[in-house]
């Protein structure tokens, strides 16, 4: 179970940065076309900075967004389910590293 879980938040993962290097390159259709651009760390963690404030839930969006008329549940749950995998995998982490209690 934990293989499916980890890898299924991998996936997820990826296919936010594939579609954040798209935005900033729309040229590039790969990922190893992204990396042959070469991009700074700069750019690397503004593009981090902005997958976390679009792919992950956050809770002042989660809040508007189940206020609105008209909901995208699928784009919540895709959300929640980002944040639940991050948590999983830093919850995880934490017990296999001792750092617990």
């Amino acid at each position: 179970m934990h293989e499916v879980i980890g890898h299924t938040g991998v996936v997820l993962r990826l296919d936010a940065w594939r579609v954040e290097a798209n935005k900033q390159y729309p040229e590039c259709e790969s990922f190893d076309e992204f990396a042959s651009k070469k991009p700074s760390l700069e750019i690397l963690e503004d593009m981090a900075r902005q997958l976390v404030t679009s792919h992950v839930a956050h809770s002042e969006y989660i809040f508007e967004a189940r206020c609105k008329a008209e909901r995208d549940m699928q784009r919540e749950n895709v959300l929640l389910m980002q944040q639940y995998f991050l948590l999983y995998k830093e919850l995880s982490w934490a017990m296999n590293e001792g750092d617990i209690g």
